[in-house]
């Protein structure tokens, strides 16, 4: 057997002055454990010589063959016959418990003193690579240069009954195994090697926070942060006593020895992640925070994510935070497989997700659903006024009662379209010498929407707002509903809030409308005169398009649309509803019972949204009954008669454009039975051609003009409606 040649292992380290305190009293540690695993491998090593009865002539190939010396002294040791007496391995491992990191560690882990030693002796090499050598000494074979679960065994038990009962501690769930900690590694070269042959590796992570590096593991750098904070529930404002409450929890639950599991449902909000750094702050903990839409990895190997963070919460002494966790149809089975390794961890986990299948993945009986809400009208209202004269922006009492009301917003949302506003506000003041109320309210209007509506814009068609009321030529009922329409979001809160109807309201908050009517008479002009009105928003969704043939896909399809209105603060419209909307079928086959499943997941959706929908159809006859008992309004835009037609052609034309004295705009509400879609696209093209020859719009244009809208349609002008038209 060859002399092993000792390197000082205090040459491996690097200079003192360059390490932390924490850093040097960890190593110093671990110096300490090395001493005594020295200790034990010379012992060892001593007992192997005897066991292995030695031959000096083979000593240049022992490991490297089988000679009929070893094979015989191999016969003679008894079954399972370690390297080490019982009383010195007592004696031993309970030496390598007693440095604070280790206690620490272990504690956290639930490590037995066995499993210590284990971790020393997988450390070793790290740190000084004699003991390669020293390993394959013991294992007698030169290219076994780490330990093994059979030498881990051999060195640390004192009798075959002890190594029997210890070979537990490497199954996959023992706390070793499970934690992370430690991994077992197989020679490429053998095919489903036994567990005994199996080398042992600690982790990078390990090592590092063995050795006192506290730093965060690589792996979870590029989503996840870890800090300690000083905050007070105070910093929750309007949700501050459920910081106080998490905190009487938490305490109950510790001693009690429970777990603390946590699922913050709800909106997204600050207030989430502040009570998280309320409950570290008060526990005296880190927070590890992690944002699973930064790591897109996660759902192909969800189990190898949790337990990495585990791991990691676990030797910070952490509070786990994560958010990102959106269990969609795509996503369920790894949220479910992320929560079920995730559980394992034994400190303070917080869930933080909008879902609503969260609460169901998560279970009630393991997570502590904690429901956050938005501020309420007088909360957002305190917080518009005193952002904006704490900025300088001179906001009118209307202003701030209309951005409180038609924007539900969280309170870091508002401090952020505040600053937007004042920065567009200073911007504006280099182009004009002072600012009237309307730029204010309109700025904070611009600002309080740029903070939503993100996600729709992915999903849908955003409108661009041009329309008001005068642009409008309605029946005077009509007109009003579309009034009341915005009373409702305008007075929203002194009935629901104030007035106390919110609690009376299971569903059915929102505002539902359907207008219906023959293309062209204006159904979408109504819409974007309501989100005009309100300084909200419209988007416009196609549903024929979000209808899918496949099962299940029109569902996530509404699913995906109505969540993400439900933070836009924005008016939805839904174009051509009764391709969703129809009349449910007898159920004859599949087709039937899947196309009823989508206009019933449509009526649910419908219930649970509390903005405003606004659903067009030109066949009112085709939609479902059940959808009209759940409308809030159904507003009729029927085919203009000759006194709305002249009203339509007197206000088509801008200001800027001029129009002939001589156009008769009753002659041709009276000749043209058209729609006020089918006279907006006649003005315009009668404008373009009265442009081309630097003239004011003239009865022939719009004639002409009106020849070719006919085309489109396949008709042409009769001699009864040209009849007084041209002149």
């Amino acid at each position: 057997m060859a002399s092993v040649m000792r390197i000082p292992f205090k040459e491996t380290l690097p200079p003192a002055s360059t390490l932390s305190v924490r850093q040097r009293d960890a190593r110093s540690d671990i110096l300490l454990k090395l001493r005594k695993l020295d200790v034990l491998l010379k012992r060892a090593i001593g007992r192997a010589r005897m066991l292995f009865e030695a031959n000096e002539s083979e000593g240049a190939f022992r490991g490297l063959y089988i000679s009929e010396n070893e094979i015989d002294s191999l016969m003679k040791r008894d079954d399972g016959e370690p390297l080490g007496s019982d009383d010195f391995v007592a004696e031993a491992l309970g030496d390598f418990l007693s440095s604070s990191r280790m206690e620490a560690v272990s504690e956290r882990l639930a490590f037995t003193d066995f499993d210590n030693a284990v971790v020393v002796l997988a450390l070793a090499p790290e740190m000084d690579l004699r003991y390669e050598r020293i390993y394959a000494y013991l294992q007698d074979d030169v290219t076994k240069r780490r330990p093994t679960v059979d030498l881990a065994l051999n060195l640390l038990c004192g009798s075959p009954e002890a190594r029997l009962a210890r070979r537990s501690r490497f199954a996959p769930d023992a706390p070793l195994i499970q934690s992370g900690m430690l991994r077992l590694l197989t020679d490429p070269s053998l095919v489903d090697p036994p567990l005994l042959a199996q080398y042992l590796r600690l982790d990078e992570r390990a090592i590092r926070a063995l050795t006192g590096d506290e730093g965060l593991d690589s792996r979870l750098k590029p989503f996840c942060e870890r800090v300690r904070l000083r905050a007070t529930p105070d910093d929750l404002g309007h949700q501050s006593d459920i910081a106080r409450r998490l905190q009487a929890f938490a305490a109950s639950a510790s001693n009690a020895g429970q777990s603390v599991r946590l699922l913050f449902s709800g909106p997204a909000t600050s207030a989430k992640r502040q009570a998280a750094e309320v409950l570290a702050a008060q526990r005296g903990r880190t927070l590890l925070t992690a944002d699973l839409e930064r790591y897109a990895a996660w759902r192909t190997d969800p189990g190898a994510t949790a337990s990495l963070l585990a791991r990691e919460a676990t030797l910070s002494d952490a509070i786990l935070y994560v958010v990102g966790l959106k269990p969609n149809t795509a996503q369920e089975e790894a949220a479910k497989s992320f929560i079920e390794t995730l559980i394992h961890y034994p400190g303070i986990i917080a869930i933080a997700s909008e879902s609503p299948s969260s609460a169901g993945i998560a279970g009630d009986d393991r997570f502590l659903n904690i429901p956050f809400s938005l501020p309420d009208y007088a909360t957002r209202r305190a917080i518009w006024q005193r952002l904006t004269v704490e900025a300088g922006i001179a906001a009118d009492p209307g202003t701030v009662v209309m951005l409180a009301n038609n924007f539900l917003l969280t309170p870091e949302q508002i401090a952020a379209a505040v600053n937007t506003a004042r920065q567009q506000l200073v911007w504006r003041t280099t182009a004009t010498q002072g600012l009237r109320a309307s730029d204010i309210a309109e700025e904070l209007l611009a600002a309080a929407r740029r903070q939503s509506g993100g996600e729709l814009t992915a999903l849908t068609s955003k409108v661009e707002l041009v329309y008001r009321w005068a642009d409008l030529v309605l029946a005077e009922d009509s007109l009003q509903q579309l009034k009341e329409i915005c009373a409702r979001v305008t007075f929203g809160h002194n009935v629901l809030e104030s007035g106390g109807f919110a609690k009376k309201l299971s569903s059915g908050k929102g505002i539902a409308v359907l207008f219906a009517g023959p293309s062209g008479t204006g159904k979408t002009m109504a819409a974007e005169v309501i989100a005009n009105e309100l300084g909200l928003d419209l988007f416009r969704i196609n549903l024929s398009r979000v209808v899918s043939k496949y099962i299940g896909e029109t569902e996530q399809n509404l699913e995906r649309i109505f969540n993400a209105a439900i933070r836009s603060n924005s008016v939805l419209a839904l174009d051509e509803a009764d391709s969703l909307m129809g009349k449910r079928s007898p159920v004859h086959d599949a087709h039937d019972r899947y196309a009823n499943i989508e206009i019933s997941y449509l009526l649910q959706k419908m219930e649970q949204h509390e903005g405003i929908t606004i659903l067009t159809t030109n066949m009112r006859g085709n939609i479902d009954e059940a959808f009209l008992r759940r409308l809030t309004f159904m507003v009729h835009f029927p085919f203009p008669e000759e006194v709305a037609r002249r009203e339509i052609w007197k206000r088509i034309w801008p200001t800027e454009t001029a129009v002939d004295p001589d156009v008769d705009f009753a002659v041709l509400a009276n000749r043209l039975h058209l729609s006020g879609g089918n006279i907006r696209n006649i003005a315009l093209s009668a404008a373009f051609l009265a442009a081309e020859d630097a003239r004011p719009v003239r009865m022939t244009d719009i004639l002409n003009a009106t020849r070719r809208e006919y085309a489109k349609v396949g008709k042409n002008l009769t001699d009864a409606e040209l009849e007084d038209v041209v002149q």
